[in-house]
């Protein structure tokens, strides 16, 4: 990842600050381009509009930084970041107080209590630029090579010349900055020029490249230290020899010299001793010199050692791990070694017996999906058998029908022929305009009954043509049971499953006019009486609801059907000003054959604040009918009183239909109908069953009409409504136990209790 990116994340907050610690590494290792990167990356920050916390960890992380002494970076905020940190100085100069930062943030707000944080940032970004001007300053006064003065304290000085009053040191560590002072004062002839300089008002620019090509004389003198000790030692080899030829002639003959001599010789020995100190001074100054940057190369390498220790460390610590895991696998390889040669010399009787076993399985799980699949058609064979016996009956009707009116037609022609012989010119004229009539009528009904007649030859037809391809289907069952029975394996026989589900089907006879009556099963809609409330209805019938609610507690629910799973999302939040405590919620799903359940996240948080609040979502997936609604029960404290809240997850089988159009043309018969029970929402039906079609018959006479899809499987429910008196109707596919479990459902929240 870009070292920009890394440090805008990092010094987003405080809490990810920490993250810093890869790139000081690098800047300790000496890594150039991290160094450019991170000074472009902090000038970037300081000199543009951005939030305060970026500004504050940013001048932070310069700070520590620069205390890592190294040369190319320190090198690089006198260039970069220095110019910056002058302008933040010069904020109300004018001003002494030490707290004048304060309204650095406000944006010409006034000071209230509301923008305290703001105030608190702005005096910490303030105050905490000067405390780094005037601690660099200490620390750095020259530059690299010693000859001229630092940017730093260039900075300070015009700051200081300009009024700009530095607070106490209260960011950085009294004892680290007394320990990284330098041990020699700064030359006076630099400080001098710098202050000459000062007073004719030049810019930073300016007076900086003025001071790098106009150094003073006196302390440019010499380009190396070598020159310098080597002037020295010619100086003082001069005076000794000078002093030597002169003392003896002061010693021997002081008589004869006059006293103007011996004042002469003396004040030129008092000069060579000043030059010699001078020297010495400046010998002394370029070893002091030296000795801060040996002290400072020893901080860096003693802290690229820690890091380094700290690398070997880790890196021993994981060579042990791999050192431990492959002790594992190895003792791990033996054992399977060992029981692989144990597993060859195992019995090969025991493996042939294992192989038969697995054949035997195999063709025993085949032979029961073929029962699977006979006992399907036999059913739908006898469905289609009933069928074709209506249609039989109804086509009888027909011919019936049409004979009778054929024999009234001969009895009509008989009667006018006879009207016509008896009174042929009374009545001829009415007697033809009533046969012209009745011979309409008849066309008209011959007509229909003819077209009724090839709809039922056309329906026998097909139904013939389904029943032959049944039977070939049987066949080809016979054939595979007969091929599988005739194998080299004993397996026990079974008596056949056609007359096993000739037994067990349900008959439908032809000759049963009014459709079964579906029984209510309680069973199937078992709710507690504790969660059996209205709002668990409405949540049932609903797709978005509120479950529960009290004085503190509110739970709703909002549910969507994808590919036959349940999406259930609990929205619980916290109505009352007091903080809820041991909040915790417990699911039993009494049968999981029957369904799954998959719950996200399991455990949500213990507390909630005032007006807070919080998603739990629910997966629920079904994997037959019918099944045991799964119930919670909520537990929390409120002014440390225990509540507890019972309910009932709303996952009903009406929640997994997939709604389709209602046909143009509904039914005129239905397949399976509830007996007629009482209800007490027949005022309610248009609130509380949205998606279905109502019909208003008359007043208290309604038809809710719906027409869903579950299992493959397509119903049309119709719930028709009389008074206060409801009953259930399916048409559609044959299907008795979702029939039975969708009456039961409807009836069970519908029902009067």
């Amino acid at each position: 990842m870009d070292i920009q990116k890394q440090l805008k994340t990092a010094l987003s907050s405080y809490d990810s600050y920490n993250q810093t610690q890869h790139i000081k590494h690098k800047i300790i290792c000496q890594d150039k381009q991290a160094i450019q990167q991170t000074l472009y990356f902090i000038r970037e920050i300081l000199c543009n509009d951005y939030p305060s916390t970026i500004k504050i960890l940013s001048l932070r992380l310069n700070k520590e930084l620069v205390e890592t002494f190294n040369d190319e970076y320190i090198q690089g905020v006198q260039t970069l970041i220095l110019p910056e940190l002058e302008i933040i100085a010069q904020y109300k100069s004018n001003l002494a107080d030490d707290d004048r930062g304060k309204t650095y943030f406000l944006n010409n707000q006034d000071i209230n209590q509301s923008n305290k944080e703001l105030q608190d940032a702005g005096n910490q970004y303030f105050r905490g630029s000067l405390e780094c001007i005037w601690v660099w300053n200490k620390w750095f006064p020259l530059s690299k090579n010693g000859k001229r003065l630092s940017n730093f304290k260039v900075t300070f000085e015009r700051l200081h010349n300009k009024g700009v009053k530095f607070p106490t040191i209260q960011y950085f560590d009294v004892e680290t900055v007394t320990k990284y002072l330098p041990q020699t004062y700064t030359p006076m002839p630099l400080l001098k020029q710098l202050r000459e300089l000062l007073q004719r008002n030049l810019d930073s620019k300016h007076l900086c490249k003025y001071l790098y090509l106009h150094p003073p004389k006196e302390y440019t003198k010499f380009s190396t230290y070598a020159e310098l000790l080597q002037d020295y030692a010619i100086k003082r080899r001069k005076n000794k020899n000078r002093i030597k030829r002169k003392i003896p002639t002061i010693i021997v003959h002081p008589v004869d010299r006059p006293s103007q001599i011996v004042s002469q010789q003396q004040i030129e020995y008092s000069q060579s001793m000043a030059i010699e100190k001078q020297q010495l001074q400046e010998i002394n100054f370029c070893l002091q010199q030296k000795n801060t940057e040996l002290s400072k190369q020893v901080v860096q390498l003693q802290n690229q050692t820690v890091i380094l220790k700290k690398e070997i460390e880790l890196k021993q610590q994981i060579i042990d791990g791999y050192q431990t895991e492959l002790l594992r696998l190895n003792e791990k390889f033996r054992k399977i070694e060992e029981q692989f040669n144990h597993m060859n010399n195992v019995n090969v009787y025991a493996l042939h017996q294992m192989q038969n076993n697995m054949m035997t399985y195999e063709i025993e799980q085949e032979i029961s999906s073929l029962k699977v699949s006979n006992y399907k058609y036999s059913r739908e064979f006898s469905l289609i058998k009933t069928q074709f016996e209506e249609s039989q009956i109804q086509l009888d009707i027909a011919r019936r029908e049409k004979q009778q009116l054929m024999f009234e037609n001969n009895q009509m022609v008989q009667q006018i022929g006879f009207l016509e012989k008896k009174n042929p010119h009374l009545l001829q004229q009415k007697l033809e305009l009533e046969a012209k009539l009745q011979n309409q009528e008849l066309l008209q009904k011959n007509s229909l009954y003819q077209s009724k007649l090839l709809l039922q030859e056309q329906e026998v037809i097909k139904y013939c043509q389904q029943l032959q391809t049944i039977k070939e289907e049987f066949l080809k069952i016979d054939k595979l049971n007969t091929s599988h029975s005739a194998s080299n394996i004993s397996i026990h026989q079974q008596p056949r499953a056609s007359n096993l589900i000739t037994a067990g089907t349900i008959s439908r006879q032809s000759k049963q006019l009014v459709p079964p009556y579906v029984e209510y099963n309680p069973l199937i809609f078992a709710i507690h009486p504790n969660s059996l409330s209205m709002k668990f209805r409405q949540s049932c019938l609903l797709s978005k609801s509120i479950l529960y609610h009290d004085d503190h507690i509110n739970v709703g629910v909002t549910t969507s059907v994808k590919t036959n799973i349940l999406h259930l999302t609990m929205h619980i939040s916290n109505k009352s000003n007091i903080q809820v405590t041991n909040f915790l919620i417990k699911y039993n799903v009494i049968n999981k054959q029957d369904l799954q359940v998959i719950i996200l996240p399991e455990q949500l948080q213990p507390q909630l604040s005032a007006n807070e609040s919080i998603q739990q979502k629910i997966q629920i997936q079904y994997n037959q009918l019918p099944y045991l609604i799964p119930e919670g029960v909520i537990y929390y404290k409120v002014a440390q009183i225990q509540q507890t809240i019972q309910f009932s997850i709303p996952c009903t089988i009406n929640k997994f239909f997939n709604y389709l159009q209602l046909p143009e043309q509904l039914p005129q018969t239905y397949f399976y109908n509830s007996k007629p029970f009482p209800s007490s929402f027949q005022n309610q039906l248009s609130q509380l069953l949205p998606t279905f079609q109502l019909n208003h018959k008359n007043e208290g006479d309604l038809d809710a009409y719906i027409n869903v899809e579950i299992d493959k499987k397509q119903f049309l429910i119709l719930i028709s409504c009389k008074k206060s008196i409801m009953q259930i109707r399916i048409a559609g596919d044959y299907h008795d136990k979702i029939a039975e479990t969708i009456v039961s459902t409807y009836q069970g929240l519908l029902m009067k209790r």
